[in-house]
């Protein structure tokens, strides 16, 4: 497996853990296990009721590690004594050391985190979701004024409004742009297939709703 890279200000929070007492390394736990799959980021993105020594601003940091420790954890499927290890090492080479006593505290807690079911079927859905070539990232649509000259040294006799549809994707590490030009007439088509996918979005849903299967997003 190659070294593992974990982000300076996460490292500094998955630290932190070491320092937990049972009680709260339980309630921790605890929180983590009742986020349904899917939905980490809505969770962390509504706030998480205070745990003790655990500021409720840190747990998206707390949620967001665990993902990203299970997504590489399942991809490599490292042995779990080999995956604590590359941690520690990654937590040491931010000046996150661990003593003996913190480190066996460490392993444990995090060893039961990365049992959580509904984080493991969180990075399944996740893997289903993104295996594409391209991953869309961001859109917006842009309008500018384009003046129409009969002659040049004549002032304009009127305005195009031209718009510019720009992409933002993820092709592998790398993110792109693509530029498409519109009239209103494309706008307008545009509006009308994304209406229709949010009809059929909803349709699937009610659909899953009534066979009993989980939409896991």
């Amino acid at each position: 497996m190659p070294e593992l890279r974990i982000p300076e200000e996460h490292c500094k929070i998955l630290a932190k853990l070491a320092l937990l007492t049972d009680l709260q390394a339980n309630e921790l736990v605890s929180v983590v296990e009742s986020i349904p799959p899917g939905r980490l980021k809505d969770y962390a993105n509504a706030g998480v009721a205070a745990i003790e020594a655990i500021d409720p601003k840190e747990m998206r940091g707390y949620l967001e590690t665990l993902f990203s420790l299970h997504t590489v954890r399942a991809y490599y499927d490292a042995p779990a004594e080999e995956f604590l290890n590359d941690v520690l090492a990654a937590l040491a080479k931010h000046g996150e050391s661990l003593t003996e006593t913190n480190r066996d505290q460490f392993a444990k807690i995090l060893a039961r985190l990365l049992g959580v079911k509904a984080l493991s079927i969180s990075v399944k859905a996740y893997s289903l979701q993104r295996e594409h070539p391209h991953l869309f990232h961001d859109a917006k649509i842009l309008a500018d004024l384009r003046p129409i000259f009969d002659s040049p040294s004549d002032p304009p006799v009127g305005l195009v409004v031209a718009y510019t549809l720009h992409l933002v994707f993820h092709k592998g590490n790398h993110r792109e742009d693509l530029y498409f030009a519109l009239d209103a007439d494309d706008i307008e088509k545009l509006k009308t297939v994304l209406e229709r996918a949010q009809t059929k979005a909803s349709s699937l849903k009610r659909l899953l709703s009534d066979k009993g299967l989980n939409q896991i997003e």
